[in-house]
């Protein structure tokens, strides 16, 4: 049965110290606790955490470790359990010394949801959701916008300028309907190369398919599409998304056809996934 040696705990009591290796590790502390050493320390910011242990030159084996090592979240007290006796049957060593090392903690996976708003000219106004999923260094994403009137034309009558329809000019009520739609699908690309572990900087480039047309309405209770706001065909988006500790911003710009052109911001939430190690 493993057992500690009377001179092995003396030694420990009297001689055990610890290092702190990086700037944001501080207050650490090493004590015997029966049969295990518990090694605490305070991180202000988050980490990724490791521990070693030199007697003399020698380095120690420290594989039965448990507690705050490893992806560490910053707060003071993190406490690090090492179960001595599953690796060494005694332990005769003496002058034994820690070490604790932080590094800093890299971003994992990213899931991504935010309600997107656009504005564009006449004026134009849509809503809907953006969902994506960012991996190490890049990921995807996918965007539904519009104004969820998908009123069509009459006959899909269509006027000019000048409000003619096939040269004649109807007798218009003065009411207007806009329609509008963006179905769009991309890259995302993290602009901090994943450094930051609960924040993000990403880059968004997509392509889909869109349309935007004014609907004028007849007093016989016709829809004619106008066609001077008439656009459709492929659409074309570009912004940047900003995350912090969850809270997701963007901003950009989007296009049908390169003709019509819109504003976008969205606000939401990111979920952070802890990086593998």
């Amino acid at each position: 049965m493993h057992s500690f040696k009377p001179y092995w705990i003396i030694i420990c009591m009297l001689i055990l110290s610890a290092i702190a290796s990086a700037q944001n590790v501080q207050n650490v502390a090493v004590r015997q606790v029966d049969t295990t050493i518990e090694i605490t320390y305070d991180l202000d910011a988050d980490a990724v955490v490791s521990v070693s242990a030199f007697s003399g030159y020698k380095a120690l084996k420290m594989e039965h470790l448990e507690g705050a090592i490893g992806e560490v979240t910053a707060g003071n007290k993190c406490k690090i359990i090492w179960n001595v006796l599953e690796d060494y049957n005694d332990f005769v060593f003496d002058n034994v010394c820690f070490t604790v090392s932080a590094a800093p903690a890299k971003g994992g996976n990213r899931t991504i949801f935010t309600a997107q708003y656009g504005y564009g000219a006449i004026p134009q106004h849509s809503g809907g959701l953006l969902i994506g999923q960012k991996y190490k260094y890049a990921g995807w994403y996918a965007s539904f916008r519009s104004n969820f009137s998908f009123k069509q034309p009459t006959n899909n009558l269509s006027c000019d300028k000048g409000g003619l329809v096939n040269g004649m000019l109807p007798l218009y009520s003065g009411s207007r309907q806009q329609s509008h739609m963006l179905v769009t699908a991309g890259l995302l690309v993290d602009l901090t190369g994943n450094h930051w572990r609960k924040s993000m900087l990403a880059l968004y480039l997509g392509a889909g398919y869109g349309w935007r047309y004014s609907l004028w309405e007849t007093t016989r209770g016709q829809l004619i599409r106008y066609n001077p706001t008439y656009y459709h065909g492929v659409a074309a988006q570009a912004g940047v998304m900003g995350s912090i500790r969850g809270l997701t911003l963007s901003a950009g710009v989007a296009t049908i056809g390169f003709n019509y052109l819109e504003l976008e911001v969205g606000i939401g939430y990111t979920i952070n996934h802890k990086s593998k190690k």
